[in-house]
């Protein structure tokens, strides 16, 4: 059990980012981690003593673990899908640790990837002071893809409908969702939430930045849908935010790919303008920067000066990944092989989005 609660401690990094926190609970995310839903929390509380819920995530597609900041008592907990508030699945068992604040919470039935759901119920302390919550939830996923970075663009133009654009390559099969695209200097006031689908080893995936025409994103089979976009590539998937303001990184940033469940870094690069100047402009990029390092993604130090350089990207040079045969092979040996890149490692080229990358 003391394991347990070990697991459920490192839960607490990250849980509802983005979302306004409501009076009575207190939710610990992150840094400049995306919210995983798109409800809100919804909270009621007794009194100013009432418990806190300081974490809640899936730990498999039907079990979830919910953490209080004192011992806790359950009740009336009700799975449901969101929006039309039915019941989804029954909570067939609520298993404690020997703190009281961990809660193991089974299912009789899996959730679905990338579904909206809400937990709802009554925290009770030892003290009989009560909270009635209803917890937003997107459906674990069970079998995530493998993904890495392979190409970025800066910059746009609305008569040719070219714009920013970040490239992944697929190393193992899975399911997207849970993944989160943002660099440190917007954070997650501009971050992309990859949606619930299934991708294949060796996908490329494009996510465009800018949307000026209305494309849809390829979720299924087809991977030629119409579009009047350039960047969009008939063989390879396009995915599309919405909208066409842009601005989800600079020329100067650290981004990065981010498992919104667990909080860890999937992959990360840091680029600059500059190789001669170390500091970053915001404490966000230094944390994310310092993050990337720990997660060992990125390699070389996480000041500015280890960045890959930037300068002279735009509509007709983009950033490519130029290490990318290496890792599908360490990949390919290993299976467990972490990605894994330095500014040696990306170098300016022209665009490809969709399809393997020139090299230098």
């Amino acid at each position: 059990m003391q394991r347990y609660a070990k697991k459920m401690a490192a839960a607490v990094r990250h849980v509802l980012c983005c979302a306004g926190l409501c009076a009575g609970v207190l939710f610990v995310a992150a840094p400049f981690s995306c919210k995983m839903t798109d409800e809100g929390v919804a909270v009621s509380a007794t009194d100013k003593d009432a418990p806190k819920i300081v974490s809640f995530r899936g730990t498999q597609s039907s079990v979830l673990a919910i953490a209080c900041d004192e011992p806790m008592t359950l009740t009336d907990v009700a799975f449901k899908t969101a929006g039309d508030g039915e019941t989804f699945a029954q909570v067939t068992d609520i298993a404690y640790d020997e703190s009281g604040q961990n809660a193991e919470l089974t299912l009789d039935r899996p959730m679905e990837i990338g579904e909206k759901y809400a937990l709802t119920g009554i925290v009770t302390d030892a003290n009989g002071n009560t909270l009635a919550f209803s917890l937003p939830f997107t459906g674990y996923n069970d079998h995530p893809a493998r993904v890495m970075l392979t190409e970025l663009r800066h910059g746009n133009s609305d008569k040719t409908a070219k714009a920013e654009f970040a490239e992944l390559y697929v190393l193992a099969a899975g399911n997207l969702a849970g993944l989160e695209l943002y660099g440190g200097y917007y954070g997650s006031t501009k971050c992309y939430v990859f949606p619930a689908i299934e991708v294949e080893a060796g996908e490329y995936v494009t996510v465009h930045l800018r949307n000026y025409g209305g494309d849809a994103d390829e979720t299924g089979d087809a991977l030629d849908l119409p579009s009047d976009s350039p960047d969009a590539s008939d063989t390879a998937r396009d995915l599309w935010v919405t909208g066409t303001d842009g601005g989800y990184f600079t020329k100067n940033d650290v981004i990065a790919l981010v498992d919104a469940v667990s909080g860890n870094i999937v992959d990360a690069i840091l680029l600059t303008e500059d190789e001669t100047k170390t500091a970053w402009t915001k404490k966000a990029q230094t944390t994310l920067a310092e993050q990337a390092v720990a997660a060992g993604v990125w390699q070389g130090g996480s000041d500015r000066s280890s960045a890959a350089l930037s300068k002279g990207m735009g509509l007709t040079k983009t950033l490519s990944r130029q290490n990318v045969a290496a890792v599908v092979a360490a990949y390919a040996a290993e299976g467990t092989q972490a990605v894994t890149a330095s500014k040696a490692d990306w170098t300016l080229t022209t665009p490809t989005p969709g399809k393997e990358n020139e090299s230098q």
